[in-house]
């Protein structure tokens, strides 16, 4: 039976697919073969981004089929007698499909945009539990003061603990640079003896480059071909005339 860890948040924001791809891309220097499974994706007719990823860096063997368990559609028809208990044991199959043959697998939660938070917690908690997952926790911490990071990161470990679930630690992700210290220092009196990570906002992390604004507007190229990979890191609105607006252009608009 494969090694695995669950990495999972308890809202939305977090960060917590880039978390698992870091973790990802650390454990595929050490742990032989990797599998890559998420038991909740937007659409089965579409491929799921993370999955896309992890499978083209990697060059993990594992088919999308076999990557997928739950759909938003799934999850709308979860009404009924035995509907839940249904669909858990899809995620279960799922993640059988993946263990045979790998000797890691790493497991990333929902993205707490599908349905109820109420809904995806029990699943994700559920999963965890069942698959005997150690589950590493990503809090969000954008736009959150030092002790608001803390306070999340203290419900989100206790939640999960009397839940059952195994710690394997807590990530605080995006927070802001000149709260990394206050963070670090006030975890271990948040969640005692849990390992804690603190990692700082990186904005450029976030931004679309121009090939990929272009593409979600379906827009089409006039002239120019260098440059189309950049990231924008701002957004402006020239209404006014040519000469103003140029004096008011700095690097990375868009």
């Amino acid at each position: 039976m494969a090694r695995n860890v669950y990495v999972t948040a308890m809202e939305p924001g977090s960060g917590k697919s880039a978390v698992a791809l870091g973790l990802t891309e650390m454990l595929s220097r050490h742990a032989g073969r990797l599998a890559f499974y998420r038991p909740l994706i937007a659409s089965a007719d579409v491929a799921d981004p993370a999955v896309e990823v992890a499978r083209s860096r990697y060059r993990l063997a594992q088919t999308y089929a076999e990557s997928f368990a739950l759909t938003r559609a799934d999850l709308r028809e979860l009404d009924g007698p035995g509907g839940y208990d249904t669909l858990l044991k899809r995620v279960f199959d799922g993640y059988a499909a993946l263990n045979a043959g790998a000797d890691v697998v790493v497991v990333e939660g929902s993205n707490f945009t599908e349905a109820t938070l109420a809904v995806e917690l029990d699943l994700n908690v559920d999963a965890a539990t069942h698959l005997g997952c150690p589950v590493l926790l990503v809090v969000a911490g954008r736009r959150r003061s030092a002790a608001q990071v803390l306070d999340a990161m203290h419900q989100g470990v206790a939640t999960l603990r009397e839940r059952g679930c195994v710690l394997l630690g807590a990530v605080c992700n995006r927070v802001a640079p000149d709260l990394l210290d206050a963070v670090r220092a006030g975890a271990p009196a948040a969640v005692g003896d849990v390992t804690v990570a603190v990692l700082p906002e990186v904005p450029s992390l976030a931004a679309p480059t121009i090939d990929e604004v272009t593409a979600r507007l379906g827009a089409e190229r006039l002239a120019g071909v260098a440059g189309t990979s950049r990231d924008v890191r701002r957004v402006v609105v020239g209404a006014m005339g040519l000469t103003h607006f140029l004096d008011r252009m700095q690097e990375g608009d868009l």
